[in-house]
This record gives structure tokens, sequence and C-alpha cells, in this order.
């Protein structure tokens, strides 16, 4: 997604918006529920489509985690700046 992330000891520091816009990508998980929500989350403000693969395993923490999201993002999109976000979820 070309974000700029250091790795620290207990988890990782992502750069903000002043390092520059990100680019949807694919995303494989391989079955870890925190990459696959942190991923759906980042896409939203990535510019092209996200495709995160095997998507369902964010239901082992988290069951309702992509219809919260969308929820949020259209409140989010009704309410302040729109902005397009394409996520595609597959198994």
């Amino acid at each position: 997604m070309g974000a700029q992330v250091e790795e620290r000891p207990d988890g990782l520091k992502v750069a903000g918006r002043g390092a520059g816009k990100m680019h949807g990508s694919e995303i494989e998980p391989h079955g870890d529920h925190r990459i696959a929500m942190a991923f759906a989350v980042a896409a939203l403000g990535a510019e092209g489509p996200t495709t995160i693969r095997d998507a369902d395993c964010a239901g082992v923490s988290y069951p309702t985690f992509y219809d919260d999201l969308a929820r949020g993002h259209r409140t989010h999109r009704n309410l302040t700046n729109p902005f397009a976000v394409s996520v595609r979820i597959q198994d």
C-alpha cells in the first residue's frame, strides 16, 4: 500500500498523511485477523481498490467488523469530506 512503517518491539508505527497517499493493494493476511482488519481500515484512505483475501478470519475476534466498518464509513462520508473507497473481500 506504500505506507511508511517502522517495526517496534510492541507493534508498528505508521507514518501519517504527510508521508504521502497510500494505494490499493492485494492483502493476504494468512489467517491473522489483526492484519485483515488493519488493512481494511487502511484501505479507506488509499487510492484505488484493495482486495483482502481470507477476510473472514476477522470474525475470530470481531464477527461484525466489516458491517460496522461499512456503517461507520457511510456515516463518515455523509457527514464530512466524501472520498471513494473500494474494498473487495475474498474468501
